[in-house]
């Protein structure tokens, strides 16, 4: 009978230890970005998007394209060279609320004119071979610290490696998106969704950076569906 209690005993004892050992376990093991802040790092879709009503329409680049952005975001100051304004702008967000809250999320548009443009054809008739061959090499070289264009990328450890894919617009635009997820600068905010987006036209391009924290992801849902809003002059 003893041996029996003692038996018994012994094998609860046993079940008692590695479940707590279990449960320490658990507790000590720490979370990844991905479970905390969920996957927001995402490939965007080719299904049509239509700017909802109080989004604002702007026209930039000289006039060459235009955007439309939600109220949330707002226009930094004009971005000036040697005194002279250039056709790069930010847009950063705006608390609508009136409680004075601070989320990252940013739009960041550089818009250039170049003789040297390889294609010098209508968006249009550029493949999109031809555009991972032109647009590749500079988005490396940008995230490897470059200033490609005018164009630098923020440092930050990278994250789920990068990745390209392409979007088509209705009016036959072929946008070049290279996304990725980087280590946030603000510490407890978590990592940052990326997408890097490239059109071209003739001898001109626009290129459209747009980024928020992954845990402002409800917020910030349609940011990166900004890019679809693009359109070049003649289709405006």
């Amino acid at each position: 009978m003893n041996n029996f209690i003692n038996d018994k005993s012994m094998k609860y004892f046993c079940c008692l230890l590695i479940s707590c050992m279990f449960v320490v376990t658990s507790c000590s093991k720490k979370k990844t970005d991905l479970e905390v802040y969920g996957n927001t790092f995402i490939k965007l879709s080719d299904d049509k998007f239509m700017a909802p009503d109080d989004w604002e329409t702007c026209i930039l680049g000289n006039g060459e394209f235009q955007i439309q952005i939600p109220p949330y975001m707002k226009e930094s100051s004009p971005i000036e060279v040697d005194g002279n304004l250039t056709n790069s702008y930010i847009y950063n967000y705006r608390d609508t609320t009136g409680k004075g809250e601070y989320h990252y999320g940013r739009i960041a548009i550089d818009y250039v004119f170049d003789e040297s443009c390889p294609f010098k054809k209508a968006y249009y008739y550029i493949s999109t071979k031809e555009q991972e061959a032109f647009w590749k090499p500079i988005v490396e070289q940008a995230l490897k610290g470059g200033d490609v264009y005018g164009m630098k990328v923020p440092d930050g450890k990278m994250l789920n490696g990068l990745h390209y894919t392409f979007l088509d617009q209705d009016d036959g635009t072929c946008i070049y998106d290279a996304f990725y997820r980087r280590g946030g600068h603000v510490k407890g905010e978590g990592p940052v969704s990326v997408h890097m987006f490239y059109m071209m036209n003739k001898k001109e391009a626009t290129m459209m950076t747009i980024s928020y924290h992954d845990k402002d992801s409800v917020l910030f849902k349609d940011l990166f569906n900004v890019v679809k809003t693009f359109k070049w002059k003649m289709h405006y």
